[in-house]
């Protein structure tokens, strides 16, 4: 297609170029009212050397801290304190050392922005609590977060543009390719009734 062509493509089918933009806006709309937010709240564990630091290894400590705050013993009562299977808790929850410290980053995400920021509290408690005798473990408390993670109006909005203008466009090329189809097909029955 020529850029004459599209064009006039664009020029016949702006009234259907712009329903399917609305469309994909209310769309977008639609994502950010029905979707629950989704709040992150972030604990800390900090370790240090116990009472005998020969066997103290920040790494070591804060990673083993890590993999234990998704364990079993650590989620499991806190689930249950809490109201909700392990299993769901565990997906909600996401724990990292913090490169060259001996710090335990404890993450939770949940719809309520206070029961994050109670539950990532918890988890780093009770993980630090496990870390033995080697290391001393001090708890920072999550923050109750503010805004949400997700849905991001400033993501969801401009993307349901984007798709908008994508589809309208398609639309305007289908309705083209569509109507030069039927307009050939004519053309040629004429010329063959012509015959």
């Amino acid at each position: 297609m020529s850029p004459g062509e599209w064009f006039g493509a664009i020029r016949r089918a702006w009234s259907g170029m712009l329903a399917v933009f609305v469309l994909s806006m209310l769309a977008a709309a639609a994502v950010l009212l029905f979707t629950p937010p989704t709040y992150e709240a972030e604990a800390e564990i900090v370790f240090s050397a116990g009472d005998s630091t020969e066997n103290f290894v920040p790494r070591t400590v804060a990673t083993n801290a890590a993999a234990r705050a998704r364990s079993e013993s650590v989620l499991a009562p806190i689930a249950k304190d809490f109201g909700m299977s392990r299993g769901e808790l565990a997906d909600r929850v996401s724990a990292t050392w913090r490169p060259e410290t001996s710090i335990t980053a404890v993450t939770v995400s949940h719809t309520n922005p206070r029961t994050a920021a109670d539950l990532a509290t918890a988890i780093a408690e009770t993980a630090g609590a496990q870390a033995g005798s080697d290391a001393r473990a001090k708890t920072f408390e999550a923050v109750t977060p503010v805004s949400p993670v997700q849905p991001l109006p400033g993501t969801v909005l401009p993307v349901g543009a984007l798709i908008g203008v994508a589809l309208a466009v398609a639309y305007a090329g289908l309705r083209f390719v569509t109507r030069s189809r039927a307009t050939t097909g004519a053309a040629e029955q004429i010329r063959g009734g012509n015959e």
